[in-house]
């Protein structure tokens, strides 16, 4: 069985797509020689067989796309809407196709997890008043009233929102 591919924030900021690895995107596979079945072709693709590639559409049931909002979870609908438009068409995607949770915001207990976490895994947003932009927190000390929102992406396709 195939691995499901984690949603990564880096990958949606620089193609504007977010692949979870899912089939609902059109994927490469093998043609298929002759006697050889299409199951046989598939995992020649997952083995790196060298043979010429087709593109496979995917069926018409999952290539609908979810409307906008409506993958997200209730918990998060609020904060995207507090979102400036430029976050929000970010975030809609993010939060659909990664782990979020919504927690309590402790503003010492977050500076501290802030100053041991690992910077290559982790990244700290920061949503000061509603309507405005998102800005990425450099250091613990921007962790500070006023703020609406602090949001914690992780690489493995999780992410937590801290709320007041």
């Amino acid at each position: 069985m195939a691995k499901k591919k984690r949603p990564s924030l880096k990958d949606f900021l620089a193609t504007g797509m977010v692949d979870t690895g899912e089939d609902s995107a059109p994927r490469k596979v093998e043609a298929p020689s002759e006697g050889v079945t299409d199951e046989a072709a598939r995992t020649a693709v997952e083995t790196g067989s060298p043979q010429p590639a087709v593109e496979v559409a995917p069926p018409q049931a999952e290539a609908r796309d979810p409307e906008p909002g409506e993958a997200v979870p209730s918990e998060l609908r609020d904060l995207l809407a507090m979102l400036c438009s430029e976050d929000r068409s970010t975030w809609e995607r993010v939060f659909a196709a990664a782990e979020a949770e919504v927690l309590p915001l402790d503003l010492v207990e977050r500076r501290e997890d802030f100053r041991t976490m690992d910077r290559a895994r982790f990244t700290l947003f920061k949503l000061e008043a509603p309507g405005e932009p998102l800005f990425h927190v450099r250091t613990s000390v921007q962790i500070r009233e006023p703020l609406t929102a602090l949001i914690k992406w992780d690489e493995t396709g999780r992410a937590s929102v801290y709320r007041p």
